[in-house]
């Protein structure tokens, strides 16, 4: 599981969290992930903003 949130940028951010939308695009190898922000007034692609990215790796057993 992958967990992508907004990264701080010091203006107001709970404005930011309704205007952006981080995605995971693809997941490369193992230890390499691509995660792009699109903005949802534009719908363009942003090419500068800081994001947190979390992982958690998770077996079933059997």
């Amino acid at each position: 599981m992958v967990l992508c949130t907004l990264g701080p940028t010091g203006t107001d951010l709970e404005y930011q969290a309704r205007l952006f939308t981080p995605v995971l695009w693809s997941i490369d190898a193992p230890t390499q992930a691509q995660i792009r922000v699109r903005r949802d007034d534009t719908h363009e692609w942003v090419t500068n903003q800081g994001i947190y990215v979390s992982w958690m790796a998770a077996w079933l057993p059997g």
